[in-house]
């Protein structure tokens, strides 16, 4: 048999073994359904781990084929994106061995963020990356939406939907909470009309960009109006010159201070609660990093936490964020329609996939962090609120 046939058979007894058995797979038994000997099993893999990254790696290539199949002939974006969020609940659902493996398994070690098998991943991320990009492209989703959160907040609920129904702490399959999902994620995911001040916001926004790049002196209107997608005529409705411009950016950011601290000494409103209440979350990481990651991988990721005593613990915290939806619900401020316990899958998902990429995957060389979270902030209660807000 040649070398590379050789190495796909071990593979694909592999992901029929680990889909079963997961981690408890033993190297023997993966050889000896092969057909072949301990030794040489270690001459295409290094050891019990790299095959188990290689066989999940294995299983989502197919996966992936079948998730395009899918998508052929769905016409929009957002028609495409339901698409996504059903099959991968459903492919989870009906696939719950090799799900749980990669999701217990192999997230919950950093070396599989490193691993070539990893790529396979990788596209399937890529692929829901597209369609949103699309969705821009064609006006069905924001202009301003901030791709890689909203890709880390869809990602992140969907694994934490999977979870819950692995643990048994969900009766129901994943897939049945699809409407509800596609509910909480609607209002983050439709396109507005542009609203004037949306549009002075823009300019604020690229204004500060190039002002702190380039320099004052060396910014141009020309560019700001670029980075700000609109036309250099437009900026002039709204400042008479440069220099007004470069003041309003500072008057914008005091007026932001002083707003700020009128609520800092007074939290009345069930969103202004809960945006303190996601900014404290993700302060964990920028303040205890090294626990950010333990409770990643040794937490979320794996299986033993939600049957733990600690979860317990980890629920009547996650509880305070029922009674302010619960609240919001009975002012008016929060839709009557959103799930809490969906919400806070949304939430603790995208905690959890956007600290994994600032930890391990990192797209690009430098991640603004504050910038994020301000994001994934502005997202979170975009989804809740009972009206839009800028």
């Amino acid at each position: 048999m040649a070398q590379s046939n050789k190495k796909q058979l071990i593979l694909n007894v592999a992901v029929e073994i680990m889909s079963r058995k997961g981690i408890d797979s033993t190297i023997a038994e993966i050889a000896a359904a092969s057909g072949v000997t301990d030794s040489v099993l270690y001459h295409y893999f290094k050891n019990k781990e790299d095959l188990l990254f290689h066989a999940a790696g294995e299983h989502l290539k197919t996966g992936i084929q079948d998730l395009h199949k899918h998508l052929s002939g769905i016409g929009t974006p957002s028609g495409r994106l339901r698409k996504f969020i059903w099959f991968q609940l459903f492919y989870h659902d009906t696939n719950p061995q090799y799900a749980n493996f990669t999701i217990f398994e192999c997230r919950s070690k950093k070396n599989f963020f490193r691993h070539e098998a990893f790529e396979h991943f990788r596209q399937w991320t890529r692929v829901l990356r597209g369609i949103m990009e699309d969705g821009q492209k064609e006006c069905e989703f924001p202009k301003d939406l901030n791709i890689v959160v909203a890709r880390d907040m869809i990602l992140g609920l969907l694994d934490m939907e999977n979870i819950q129904f692995f643990t048994g702490l969900q009766e129901r399959e994943a897939r049945d909470d699809l409407d509800e999902i596609l509910d909480l994620l609607h209002p983050i995911l439709t396109a507005h009309p542009q609203k004037r001040n949306e549009k002075m916001g823009r300019i604020l926004f690229a204004a500060e960009d190039i002002f702190a790049r380039k320099g004052y002196d060396r910014a141009t209107v020309a560019e700001i109006a670029r980075v700000a997608q609109v036309a250099e005529g437009t900026i002039y409705e709204y400042f008479r010159n440069k220099e007004d411009l470069l003041y309003s950016v500072m008057q914008f950011h005091f007026g932001n201070y002083l707003h700020s601290l009128d609520e800092l000494f007074s939290v009345k409103t069930p969103l202004q609660k809960l945006e303190r209440f996601i900014r404290y979350h993700f302060s964990i990481y920028l303040n205890q990093p090294s626990f950010a990651k333990t409770f990643i991988l040794n937490g979320i990721f794996n299986r033993g936490f939600y049957k733990s005593a600690v979860y317990a613990d980890f629920m009547k915290y996650l509880h305070i964020i029922d009674q302010i939806l619960d609240e919001g619900k009975s002012d008016g401020s929060i839709r009557a329609a959103v799930n809490n316990r969906i919400f806070r899958n949304l939430f603790v998902g995208a905690f959890s996939h956007m600290v994994l990429r600032w930890l391990f995957v990192g797209e690009t060389t430098t991640v603004d962090k504050t910038y994020e979270i301000n994001e994934v902030v502005d997202l979170l209660k975009k989804t809740v609120a009972t009206v839009t807000f800028s």
